[in-house]
C-alpha cells in the first residue's frame, strides 16, 4: 500500500501544479474519468478469471454515480481499476480527477503506527499540511487525543476506520470512490460521513459500488449495473434498480456486506 500512496502522492502534485496534464492511468478530457473497452482478467494459467469484456463507462465531475453489482460481479475489481491500483489487461482508463482510495480502506494506515504517525506520513505523500489533516481527523473522527499516540494494533478497529475516511475526506480529492464497507462501524458516524459525501456533490465526484438498493436511492443521481462483465447504465435510478434484481435474482439488497 506505502508503493501505492507514493504512486498517487505523485498524481496528486501533478495535479496541483498542471490540472490538464494529470493522468492516473492514461491522459484524459478533465473532471472526467472514462473506461474505454475495458477488459480485466484475473488470474494465470488455468485460473484466470473475466471480470469485464469490453466495458464502457463515464463518471464526470459533480456527479454521484452509483454502480449496483451482485456477489462476484467484479466490484471489488472495478474499485481497484478506478484509484489505480490495478490496471485493465485490455482497453483504457482516461482519468482526469485525483481519485480516492477506497473511502473506509483498512490498509492504509501501517497498524504498527499511531494514528498521529500515519496521518504524517499520508499527508506528506499527498503534500498536504500534517497539523491540519490532523485536526480534521481529530474533529470529524470523533478520536480523543490521547488515542492519537497509540499504536493502531492496539486500538479498536472502528478508530482506524474512522481515521482513514476522515483523513481522505479532508484530502479534498476530485472524485471519491465508495465500497460497500463504509457501512460498516458507528451509526452516527456513518450518518455524518453520509453527509459530508452529499455536501460536497456540487463539485466533487462520488462514485459509490455497491448493491445495496437504499445506499443508490439516497446518495446517488445516476447507476450502473455490472451485467454480463460490462457496466451498463439506465435512465434512472429505479430501472436500474430492477434491472439489477432481474439480473441477480432477487438478491438481498438490504445487506451491505453480502461480498
Amino acid at each position: 500500500m506505502i508503493a501505492r500512496l507514493l504512486k498517487k502522492g505523485g498524481a496528486a502534485a501533478t495535479l496541483q501544479e498542471d490540472p490538464a496534464g494529470f493522468a492516473e492511468i492514461g491522459g484524459g478530457e478533465r473532471d472526467t474519468i472514462r473506461l474505454r473497452g475495458v477488459t480485466k482478467v484475473l488470474g494465470a494459467g488455468r485460473k484466470q478469471t473475466l471480470v469485464f469484456d469490453r466495458a464502457d463507462a463515464e463518471f464526470p465531475r459533480g456527479v454521484s454515480i452509483g454502480v449496483l453489482g451482485g456477489a462476484s460481479s467484479g466490484k471489488t475489481t472495478l474499485v481497484n481499476l478506478l484509484n489505480g491500483n490495478q490496471s485493465p489487461t485490455e482497453g483504457r482508463i482516461d482519468c482526469g480527477m485525483s481519485v480516492s482510495w477506497p473511502l473506509a480502506s483498512r490498509t492504509i494506515f501501517t497498524k504498527r503506527f499511531s494514528i498521529r504517525q500515519n496521518v504524517r506520513f499520508v499527508s506528506a505523500i499527498y503534500n498536504a499540511w500534517p497539523p491540519d489533516m490532523l485536526d480534521a481527523v481529530t474533529d470529524l473522527g470523533k478520536i480523543k487525543r490521547q488515542d492519537l499516540d497509540t499504536a493502531l494494533d492496539l486500538l479498536p478497529d472502528e478508530l482506524n476506520t474512522r481515521a482513514t475516511i476522515s483523513l481522505c475526506l479532508a484530502l479534498s480529492f476530485d472524485c471519491y470512490v465508495v465500497d460497500e464497507r463504509v457501512a460498516l462501524g458507528n451509526k452516527p458516524f456513518r450518518d455524518l460521513v453520509q453527509e459530508k459525501l452529499l455536501e460536497m456533490r456540487g463539485d466533487r465526484s462520488l462514485i459509490v459500488v455497491t448493491r445495496t438498493a437504499q445506499t443508490i436511492r439516497e446518495m446517488c443521481d445516476e447507476c450502473y449495473v455490472i451485467i454480463d462483465r460490462k457496466l451498463q447504465k439506465f435512465g434512472s435510478k429505479g430501472e436500474a434498480i430492477l434491472a439489477f434484481r432481474g439480473a441477480t435474482g432477487g438478491q438481498d439488497l438490504s445487506d451491505p456486506l453480502g461480498e
